[in-house]
């Protein structure tokens, strides 16, 4: 597993296989605890970002090998995370009869503040852009927003925007 960090910066690059998934999790939430996140921006923040490593696995490389490259970096009160994969292509697979956005991307684009999708480098792949508020409203938790359930076929609630401000760019 190759990976630099910087201050408020990881980036990683990583066999795409199902055991890397933790791993990757686990270093993003290393670094957004350091920087202070709450337990509600660090809960939205492990299970976006297992659903968009957990679908570079799965549907990337089509049982191929490949690599899964990610980059996380905070600044201000805001973590900027980027999954990149040379597979297929999320749009070359809706192409070929999935049509639309599968459930995980669904899911991430309720957890996270941003999501972007954009075709890989070159030809070949997907970048998922992910932005997420290290901070919440005191009182707010993961339970207020119907997160109690952590399973993919429950659809969290969406989350209060703060006044005077878009929830997605």
């Amino acid at each position: 597993m190759a990976n630099a960090k910087q201050a408020g910066c990881l980036s990683m690059t990583v066999p795409a296989r199902r055991e890397m998934v933790v791993p990757l999790r686990r270093s993003v939430g290393a670094l957004a605890a350091g920087w202070g996140a709450s337990d509600d921006a660090l809960w939205r923040i492990d299970q976006a970002l297992s659903e968009a490593c957990t679908n570079v696995v799965l549907h990337a490389y089509r049982r191929r090998p490949g690599e899964l490259q990610l980059t996380a970096e905070i600044r201000g009160d805001v973590l900027g995370v980027t999954v990149v994969d040379e597979g297929v292509g999320a749009g070359r697979r809706r192409a070929h009869g999935s049509g639309g956005l599968g459930l995980g991307l669904q899911l991430i684009e309720q957890l996270a503040d941003t999501l972007t999708l954009e075709a890989g480098p070159g030809v070949r792949g997907t970048v998922v852009r992910m932005r997420f508020g290290l901070r919440v409203a005191a009182g707010v938790s993961a339970v207020d927003h119907g997160h109690t359930a952590r399973r993919h076929d429950a659809r969290p609630a969406p989350r209060p925007a703060a006044a005077g401000t878009a929830r997605r760019a």
